[in-house]
């Protein structure tokens, strides 16, 4: 782990036994505006951590750079886990049905990663209603590290 990057996981407090998912990992870049009122922390991972350490995370630099208007984590992921696609789908959800209910029903939809996240649906007004979340979704996923596009 680089130096850098150990430091602001201190700074984060993250967990001695959370550190085995940032052995490979480099605090890349932080670029902020002109302003200096917004700050983006670019981190490269060999693999996705668990969504839960990257909320944590989120949450945390928030916290310790709350004077600032906009803090974010952006992780470049050099080796996917497909294992974690999932994981996140399911908490965007959760997340986007706070402000829209009826999409939790696609909680546990089907999903199917090959170059493209594909989810399926029943319907052509399924269809339009995750299409409204879709943009969102991809940015999200990218984000967290996962980069590629969704197909409905």
């Amino acid at each position: 782990m680089h130096d850098k990057l150990e430091l602001l996981l201190k700074k984060l407090n993250i967990n001695n036994d959370e550190y085995k998912y940032f052995l490979d990992g480099k605090l890349e870049k932080i670029v902020g505006n002109k302003a200096k009122t917004n700050y983006n922390f670019y981190i490269e991972l060999n693999t996705n951590i668990p969504y839960e350490l990257y909320i944590k995370m989120n949450d945390k630099i928030k916290d310790i750079y709350s004077e600032f208007k906009s803090v974010n984590i952006f992780l470049n992921v050099l080796n996917m886990d497909e294992s974690k696609i999932h994981e996140y789908y399911n908490n965007y959800i959760d997340i986007y049905s706070k402000d829209s209910p009826l999409l939790i029903s696609f909680k546990d939809s089907k999903i199917e990663y090959d170059k493209s996240l594909k989810i399926y649906v029943n319907n052509k007004a399924e269809e339009m209603k995750l299409n409204s979340i879709k943009d969102k979704l991809v940015k999200d996923f990218n984000n967290s590290g996962f980069n590629f596009d969704i197909d409905i």
